[in-house]
């Protein structure tokens, strides 16, 4: 046990964040013991022991009560870290009466203006339970009324909800319960972030067509969430965030503090702010040149075929990714390159999936890139493609490294600044590349792309220019508004 939290608590990305961040911890089953254990797990005592020693806050529980539990204030917010594992049983209890009565106490004791609930699984959620995913509503529904009865029975002003779990992102929201006196009890906001360092689920709420009255969002991608709270900022004094790994928003609701209370009934008739649009970014397209002589242009769930000689998108495309490239992600791969044993690689942040072409599948998986491909970064890579004398090259954010396709290893000296290598490329990195049947590079960035002469080792004269104009309705058919 201890060396699996060391494993985490020491991983390099980890270790970066902690240098800088304060960072608070609780657990859920995979920190605790088995997947999907519970309070009959027999080694809990060590599990706790272990968790307190790796992560060394303040304090955990209390005299009387044991468990991972415990409250931090910063600044407008106070943070209540619940222990969801000790105490629980499936179908029974998350919390257990002792923890929730002294949760009671000191909600009812806080002055914070926010009061922000973290708790390893969902709470508002019900279609999860619906498909059997471990949350609240599955487990512990009773437990999860009384919680939210208590909030809003006490009046207990500005409480958030914020969960993990799930490799997905989510934001929930309950309409308050209407109060014996005809009032309306607070409203519940729940912003689920999860994940930053795993694959997202092919299995999703929405695409199960469970519905969930609580639902208002789900993302499929890479996340990581922020509750960010100003007190002056009047009318959202809360946001709740999901922002991809590169920092895009995903997601923002803004929330004002007058609706984490108990209105009257006219005032809680008032629509919720709207969530809202966030800025527009360039979206990342990742082309590739097939082995029967089409391309192929990948774009969150979607994808275009297009006629290399016209260079214009076949008709009834685009089409999802899901229903025609079997057993690989269903949208947001990072990279494609067809390699020279009949397959092709599909790249999405730390994993890829290998796709027999013959076959038209991928093949089980997904595999971590660092331990199959020797020498290629970590966090997976941006583009790629397979050059003559035996060389692939793959690019990642400023840097590229050569790999050797008979060592199966980068080679030596890499990686490189892309700026010494590549003459005439944007510095700063790419979103995609392939080898045209023309011999030459091409790489693309936002709406533009570069062609690049490998024999001359530089980028051909009058480059970027728009990718429209060379392939005519790409862009049109894969952004609803045409624009990336």
């Amino acid at each position: 046990m201890m060396g699996a939290q060391l494993r985490n608590r020491n991983h390099e990305s980890l270790r970066r964040l902690a240098e800088v961040t304060p960072v608070l911890g609780i657990w859920d089953d995979h920190d605790f013991g088995p997947n999907d254990s519970d309070g009959r797990f027999e080694n809990k005592p060590t599990s706790i022991a272990v968790f307190r020693r790796v992560w060394a806050q303040r304090d955990y529980g209390t005299e009387d009560v044991i468990g991972i539990f415990s409250t931090v204030r910063l600044g407008p917010v106070e943070i209540f870290l619940l222990d969801g594992r000790y105490d629980r049983i499936e179908g029974v209890q998350v919390l257990g009466q002792p923890q929730r009565d002294g949760l009671f106490e000191r909600l009812k004791a806080s002055d914070a203006p926010v009061k922000l609930l973290v708790s390893g699984s969902q709470m508002l959620p019900e279609a999860a339970g619906q498909l059997g995913w471990e949350c609240w509503r599955r487990d512990a529904p009773a437990e999860l009324d009384l919680i939210l009865s208590f909030l809003g029975q006490h009046d207990i002003k500005g409480v958030v909800l914020a969960s993990g779990d799930v490799p997905l992102g989510y934001l929930l929201h309950e309409q308050g319960h209407l109060l014996p006196d005809g009032r309306v009890g607070t409203e519940f906001w729940e912003l689920t972030a999860s994940p930053l360092a795993n694959d997202t689920w092919t299995e999703t709420v929405v695409s199960s067509g469970h519905p969930d009255r609580y639902l208002l969002k789900e993302l499929e991608s890479l996340n990581y969430g922020l509750v960010d709270v100003d007190l002056d900022r009047t009318g959202r004094e809360i946001r709740l965030i999901l922002k991809d790994e590169c920092g895009a928003v995903l997601l923002d609701q803004p929330i004002g503090l007058d609706q984490l209370r108990v209105r009257s009934a006219a005032d809680a008739a008032k629509p919720p702010l709207p969530v809202e649009a966030p800025p527009p970014t360039l979206a990342k397209l990742s082309p590739v040149i097939w082995s029967n002589g089409k391309a192929y242009f990948f774009h969150g769930e979607r994808y275009v075929r297009v006629h290399l000689t016209t260079g214009r998108v076949d008709q009834a495309f685009p089409q999802p990714i899901a229903e025609f490239w079997r057993g690989i992600w269903r949208g947001g791969i990072s990279a494609v390159v067809p390699w020279n044993n009949g397959k092709a690689y599909f790249f999405k942040g730390s994993r890829y999936y290998a796709y027999d072409v013959a076959g038209d599948r991928g093949e089980p998986g997904p595999r971590d890139v660092a331990t199959y491909f020797r020498g290629l970064w970590r966090g997976g890579v941006d583009a790629g493609f397979v050059g003559s004398r035996g060389k692939a090259y793959f690019f990642k954010d400023a840097e590229y490294l050569r790999y050797d396709l008979a060592q199966d290893c980068a080679d030596a000296g890499y990686p490189r600044p892309i700026s010494e290598g590549w003459k005439g490329r944007w510095p700063t990195g790419v979103d995609g590349a392939f080898l045209g049947s023309d011999g030459a590079a091409y790489f693309f960035k936002g709406s533009e792309y570069i062609r690049y002469d490998l024999e001359q080792d530089c980028a051909d004269a009058g480059y970027p220019r728009p990718i429209e104009e060379t392939w005519p309705g790409v862009l049109g058919a894969l952004t609803d508004d045409g624009v990336v």
